[in-house]
């Protein structure tokens, strides 16, 4: 169980983002609040890898795009802040796994196929083949049974982390097209 929380300011607004999790429930969300008042929220699980949050933050020159972006980075959280595009707060200096929306909407232009082949078979799936191969050397029946199971190996789980990362990336910005 854990919280971590991110604040700045923007055009006289107190801005403050928070991100809980907790693993025993299963549960997480985040929030975002503007000068202590909660504009929005967003409840799901712990199984998805990064968030979105959009508001209109209304200001004396009109209405600006407060965005927030939540993404991974190992089992840490980081937090983009952004004002019209630009950011503003969170972890400035610090790049995130998570996509902005006019990121993901090119990936999605793309395909499904080739983010799994990209995203999961090639940088996740050969690394974990590799190491099935190199852990399961010494009990290989053959040389052959040992490639082909490397093989197998890594085609399975780098389609299963492919997809269940363009389920995750998908997730928070299909929520926000249903926002609007």
């Amino acid at each position: 169980m854990g919280t971590k929380t991110w604040s700045c300011d923007a055009e006289g607004h107190q801005i403050e983002v928070t991100n809980y999790y907790s693993y025993l429930r299963f549960k997480a969300y985040e929030s975002l609040k503007v000068d202590g008042t909660e504009v929005q929220r967003v409840d799901d699980t712990i199984l998805r890898a990064n968030s979105y949050l959009k508001y209109d933050l209304p200001v004396s020159s009109g209405v600006r795009t407060l965005e927030v972006i939540m993404g991974t980075q190992g089992f840490d959280v980081l937090c983009h802040i952004l004002l019209d595009g630009e950011l503003i707060g969170g972890d400035t200096t610090r790049d995130l796994s998570a996509l902005y929306p006019d990121e993901w909407d090119k990936v999605r232009e793309r395909g499904f196929a080739r983010f799994v082949a990209v995203r999961g078979i090639a940088s996740m799936g050969i690394p974990f083949g590799l190491l099935m191969t190199l852990f399961n050397a010494s009990g290989a029946k053959s040389l052959a049974h040992l490639i082909s199971g490397g093989i197998v190996s890594g085609v399975l789980f780098g389609t299963f982390m492919g997809a269940y990362l363009w389920w995750s990336q998908s997730r928070p910005h299909i929520a926000d097209k249903e926002h609007r």
